[in-house]
């Protein structure tokens, strides 16, 4: 057995080197107080690292070690989390540790089973074992597991139609669909209420779109897939109603609450006397939420409304996107969709989602924390949307 507190220290020690060093999907990172030669060696320690767990079979054996826990996850949740941190570390902006977890078999018994059952893909027992952490959801420990597990998958389906396809075809798209609408439903409830469940799950809500913009912006199968497939049971006893009109909801729920944030800030010290934002404040709370997703509150000091503060509406806001952009390449493979989204939407129209991407595209682009793969991805999303909502309107 692998010691737990070397593999915790591990992982901690990727992550860090990372946050000094790296930016990759859905995650940018910058230090302004490190020099540009000390991120240098930072990032080739991490390389090396991440290699060399490769090359000595340490990811082989930590994925097996995984599987060994999937026979009661819940259980095994805290030892789940600490294998899963290196995992995460090790995959993140590293295709070639992505590839080599897609390709191992490894075996694991079902709950209840003494004998090990056939070898299968490593990212399918992930998803077996995200399905079993979602049931004890309001656990902590299954809390932290779940979210490096979404996270593992979010790394593996990153531009890997294998890892992809497996994720898939072993439900990932419904467990990532489910863990949105445990999390986030009902679908009617107002939009101060739904601004604040948002906070409160950032990080989960934020990993779980993330592997399902993964999953559906390179296969349109697994689009139609997404957006037919029926809630959970456990869902549709607590009233919600998919994950499409959610999302919608979501996103208008942003909306109003970010326009109503930049009216508060209007007379304040971000802005000057004609009212235009100062240079850096608004590209500046949108890099530290980038940056930092747990640092997230609802400001209650202005008259105690719910409101949202500066730094809270800059985490939204890439909630918001991220919905936007699901929601695009859903209505890039689904037409009926073309249809059904913009009347869910506010103002009936495609523009919330036209804007979400956009927003998206300019702000990787700025800070050239974006792939030439995802960028012709997304401009090509754009095209579509704009031809779609122009073809619209006519």
């Amino acid at each position: 057995r692998s010691s737990y507190s070397y593999l915790e220290y591990a992982g901690a020690k990727l992550s860090a080197g990372m946050r000094c060093c790296s930016a990759g999907s859905g995650c940018v990172c910058l230090q302004e107080q490190a020099t540009s030669s000390q991120q240098t060696s930072k990032a080739a320690a991490v390389e090396r690292l991440k290699h060399n767990l490769q090359q000595y079979g340490g990811l082989s054996r930590l994925g097996k070690l995984v599987a060994e826990a999937a026979g009661d996850a819940v259980s095994a949740s805290h030892q789940v989390h600490l294998l899963l941190l290196v995992l995460e570390n090790a995959t993140f902006t590293c295709q070639e540790n992505g590839r080599a977890l897609v390709q191992l078999q490894v075996s694991a018994a079902a709950k209840g089973q003494l004998t090990t059952a056939e070898l299968q893909p490593f990212p399918a027992v992930l998803v077996q074992v995200t399905e079993q952490l979602l049931t004890d959801i309001d656990s902590t420990d299954s809390r932290q597991a779940l979210h490096v597990c979404l996270s593992v998958l979010m790394n593996l389906s990153h531009q890997n139609p294998e890892g992809g396809a497996i994720i898939s075809k072993a439900g990932g798209l419904g467990v990532a669909a489910d863990t949105i609408n445990r999390l986030l439903g009902p679908v009617q409830q107002c939009h101060q209420a739904l601004c604040q469940q948002v906070l409160q799950h950032l990080e989960l809500v934020s990993v779980a779109l993330g592997l399902l913009i993964n999953l559906v912006s390179g296969e349109p199968a697994h689009s139609r897939q997404l957006a037919g497939a029926p809630a959970a049971a456990a869902c549709q006893e607590a009233e919600h109603e998919g994950l499409i009109p959610l999302l919608c909801n979501v996103m208008s729920a942003i909306g109003q609450l970010l326009e109503d944030a930049h009216e508060r800030q209007h007379d304040s010290d971000e802005y000057d006397a004609t009212g235009s934002p100062t240079v850096g404040a608004t590209a500046d709370s949108y890099s530290r939420a980038m940056c930092n997703g747990s640092q997230h509150e609802v400001n209650r000091s202005e008259g105690g409304n719910g409101g949202l503060s500066s730094n809270s509406a800059g985490e939204a806001s890439i909630i918001q996107v991220y919905c936007g952009m699901l929601l695009g390449f859903l209505v890039r493979d689904c037409a009926d969709l073309a249809v059904t989204v913009p009347q869910l939407l506010d103002g009936g129209s495609m523009e919330p989602v036209l804007g979400a991407v956009e927003r998206c595209l300019a702000f990787y682009v700025s800070t050239g924390a974006i792939t030439d793969h995802t960028r012709q991805t997304l401009e090509e999303l754009l095209q579509h949307l704009n031809s779609l909502s122009a073809s619209t309107a006519s």
